[in-house]
């Protein structure tokens, strides 16, 4: 017998929605007739509340009870399990709570069958809900961790996200059957771009469908140090679109103040970031004349915006110009290393007017790129630097056109791809093929003049 003041009620350990009246005043009528109730060694009620208020409505001072080992926080699961197997059975809907709130402290689904005394199936079915926000949780942290630490192999992915590596696999291929899955639809329902998760949607309406792209407003204002760190985020938004997919691994070896990993994640891309004199503390420090670092090898786009010979960093090449061009072919050479077969480089590049003389800056980077044994390119995208305004360069824009000289702002976009022996001509053959099927399309909508 124990004290029925000294017994222990918890709420959040009883498994019932809600006590039952007339439960208790049918035992007050065979009151000593019960059996005992069960508490733990700290007297926390685990089977028996309505034969307590039934005691307590006779007037009981104490009760017969039964003694068990059981920590506190296993009261909960012993108190299912008395109260599934005897007395007032638990209702179809306290079974389901309960096994939801098992599945989420941890229990496998066997083990909620058990406590329960219902089939494995029914469990399943039960917490089906539950595990599908599980599985959407895993998928997004599958993507966000391919982003973000782009060194994790798919192993190591898996592993952590307790998936199979064939799962994670097909989650980053992005299989229909992957992303029915994600939205919680039937097998039959066909996969659009109106109901793909945001992992897999485009505006497409963004994206200039020419290779000329000109943004008059600067889309970066940032107004820190290093000016010359900074990118045009619509630029890099069009060449991770043109030139890469979701998930793909992109390289800025000169990234400056970081903004381009911002724009990557923005867009569903892996980065990496490396800069000689990293400002961002997601930069991290190294010099491509050097190489890439072996985590970059095998990917799949390297955006490239060196200095524009002494444009961005006045004295850097000492004024020579043949100095500045040797840079160029070693980054380049780096950077083709570290790429892919089938990856792409954009250079980014201007012409520089100085002193009465023309740097031709872009042609000379074209003809490095076009030279290498293993680029073929792409395109040539036209992309003017958005022009500068104030009132105080207005005047000197006045004297300027008086003394017929012209300020340069055309910038230019090399992209190339690095191609593999024996699939040269093939691959750029269908790039043509592509291009052409284009031309004739236009021609046909728009008639001759269009072409001419």
């Amino acid at each position: 017998m124990v004290r029925i003041d000294d017994i222990v009620f918890r709420q959040e350990y009883y498994p019932r929605s809600e006590s039952d009246r007339s439960v208790i005043v049918s035992y007050v009528m065979s009151v000593d007739e019960l059996p005992p109730i069960v508490v733990n060694r700290n007297m926390v009620l685990i089977d028996g509340f309505h034969r307590m208020a039934a005691y307590r409505q006779v007037g009981r001072t104490e009760i017969p009870a039964e003694v068990v080992d059981i920590p506190d926080d296993r009261v909960f699961e012993e108190a299912v399990r008395l109260n599934s197997r005897h007395g007032r059975g638990l209702s179809p809907e306290e079974k389901i709570a309960i096994a939801k709130r098992l599945y989420m402290s941890g229990k496998t689904q066997t083990e909620i069958a058990d406590i329960l005394s219902v089939t494995q199936q029914t469990v399943s079915n039960w917490v089906e809900d539950i595990r599908g926000q599980e599985l959407k949780k895993k998928y997004k942290t599958v993507f966000e961790m391919h982003r973000s630490q782009p060194e994790m192999t798919q192993a190591e992915i898996a592993e952590r996200v307790g998936l199979s590596q064939q799962r994670v696999s097909q989650i980053l291929r992005r299989e229909d059957d992957i992303v029915r899955d994600f939205l919680g639809v039937e097998e039959d329902t066909p996969i659009s771009d109106d109901n793909r998760p945001e992992y897999y949607r485009y505006p497409f309406d963004k994206f200039s469908a020419f290779n000329l792209w000109y943004f008059p407003k600067k889309t970066s204002d940032h107004t820190a140090i290093h000016r010359h760190g900074v990118v045009d985020r619509t630029v890099v938004e069009h060449i991770l679109y043109y030139f890469s997919e979701p998930e793909d691994l992109v390289i800025d070896p000169m990234a400056g103040m970081g903004e381009f990993g911002e724009i990557c994640e923005s867009m569903g891309r892996r980065w990496l970031m490396y800069d000689i004199a990293p400002v961002h503390s997601k930069v991290k420090k190294n010099d491509l004349l050097q190489g890439l670092p072996e985590e970059a090898h095998g990917c799949d786009l390297i955006y490239l915006d060196p200095p524009y010979f002494e444009c961005k960093v006045p004295g850097l090449f000492g004024g020579d110009e043949e100095r500045f061009y040797d840079f160029i072919k070693r980054i380049v050479d780096n950077s083709v290393r570290a790429l892919r077969i089938g990856g792409h480089i954009a250079l980014v590049m201007c012409t520089l007017s100085r002193g009465g003389r023309f740097y031709p800056l872009t042609f000379r980077c074209w003809e490095i790129m076009y030279r290498h044994p293993e680029l073929r390119m792409v395109n040539c995208i036209t992309s003017p630097l958005p022009p500068y305004t104030g009132n105080r360069f207005y005047a000197y824009l006045e004297q300027l056109r008086i003394r017929k000289v012209m300020i340069g702002r055309d910038r230019s976009i090399l992209v190339f791809q690095k191609v593999g022996e024996g699939q040269t001509n093939d691959r750029w053959m269908g790039v043509m093929a592509d291009e052409n099927e284009v031309e004739r399309t236009i021609t046909g909508m728009c008639g001759d003049d269009t072409a001419a």
